[in-house]
């Protein structure tokens, strides 16, 4: 009888062992597994669907847990496989590039960025549990749980699904927890970028509590005392570009219009208005200022305005199956210009997206570099509606 009920306590165990727990048990259970001082090395792989390449790294970190802290919760030191090192201690932050022996002092306000390297984010999770806790208490988040496997270990999967964004729809996380020991196993990030799934994966290799507490601040001075110390620099302002000059003639844009394969040349073409946008498909904030152009050249290419797109970066076989993809997805009205980098040079472009303005004449009355709804598409937009309605 004995055995018997032996045996039947015994099955029951088993089932509550393995029965799915919530997910709020997990982040309790998760919980009780904070540390005070890890080491942790992960490996971090990326992929992307449309460009059909995956990519990985490893990198490895220490941390130690300060309550008073509320950036990283604790002191964070972060090594890359080049040797680089971000830290953030007490408050400040510093990047080392060994290749250059720099030691590189980043402003208060940006000190969080320096140890945030190889997307060691994760790492504010084993710092402090209750920050996973307010995304599953989330009422706008959904979450679910999974009984799955991780890297060979029979594995909680804690899915939380984001709320749909205009820059990101359909955006999840998924944490992955040891069955036994409710230790993170590592985390996939998934989100869909107006066009193009990322994936992103961190598997923690090892982890381990054994560290002396002082080791980040006694790599730190002995950084200090052996690299060559830079301070970077930020401005508030909007930062300034060396452009081409207000009311002087734009440069000759040449090349072939991507949709028709038509030869384009600008001064050949006979508009009231002219926005030149320069741009390159894989780059995000250039992809953000796409649905804007297609508004504002449908609305008014009837009353005189061209829009075009000019590419030189991805003006290469290899790019142009992807390039038709983005193109149809977002479905772009107005000509994408692809051309050499010597238009770009003659230009004065320092990065995408730059948007510059023309009158009828071809002069410039606008330019601006990057995207930013608030401020530069309302310029442009004040522009055009100026002058053709």
């Amino acid at each position: 009888m004995k055995k018997a009920l032996f045996g039947v306590i015994m099955v029951l165990f088993a089932f509550s062992c393995n029965q799915q727990p919530s997910a709020n048990k997990i982040v309790k259970k998760f919980s009780k597994n904070s540390m005070k001082a890890f080491h942790i090395s992960w490996t971090l792989s990326y992929k992307s669907a449309m460009r059909n390449d995956t990519s990985s790294s490893r990198a490895k970190a220490w941390a130690v847990y300060n309550e008073t802290d509320t950036n990283w919760y604790g002191d964070v030191m972060v090594e890359n496989e080049a040797g680089n090192i971000g830290i953030y201690y007490k408050g400040q932050g510093f990047e080392y590039d060994k290749s250059r022996n720099t030691l590189t002092l980043y402003p208060q306000k940006f000190a969080k960025y320096a140890a945030n390297m190889n997307g060691s984010t994760f790492i504010h999770y084993l710092l402090n549990p209750e920050k996973l806790k307010t995304q599953i208490q989330n009422t706008a988040n959904k979450t679910s749980v999974l009984d799955t496997n991780f890297a060979g270990h029979a594995a909680w999967a804690l899915r939380i699904q984001l709320p749909d964004n205009v820059d990101y729809p359909n955006h999840s996380y998924i944490y992955y927890f040891d069955k036994k020991s409710y230790n993170l196993l590592g985390v996939e990030n998934k989100a869909y970028f107006i066009w193009d799934w990322a994936w992103s994966r961190f598997q923690v290799d090892s982890l381990s509590t054994d560290i002396d507490p002082n080791y980040i601040a006694q790599t730190l001075k002995d950084l200090q005392s052996k690299a060559k110390l830079d301070t970077l620099k930020f401005d508030d302002k909007e930062e300034k570009y060396d452009l081409l000059q207000i009311g002087t003639l734009a440069p000759e844009v040449y090349g072939h219009v991507f949709q028709t394969k038509d030869t384009f040349v600008l001064s050949r073409q006979n508009a009231k208005l002219y926005v030149i946008d320069f741009w390159f498909q894989f780059c995000g904030a250039c992809m953000l200022a796409i649905p804007y152009l297609i508004d504002l050249y449908n609305n008014y290419k009837d009353k005189g305005l061209l829009v075009i797109g000019v590419n030189s970066v991805d003006n290469n076989p290899k790019s142009y199956s992807y390039l038709k993809k983005f193109v149809e997805f977002m479905k772009i009205t107005y000509p994408i210009i692809m051309t050499e980098s010597k238009v770009d040079i003659s230009y004065k472009v320092p990065g995408y997206p730059t948007v510059y303005v023309l009158d009828e004449n071809r002069h410039i009355i606008y330019h601006g570099v990057g995207f930013n709804r608030e401020k530069k598409l309302q310029a442009i937009d004040s522009i055009v509606k100026a002058r053709l309605q």
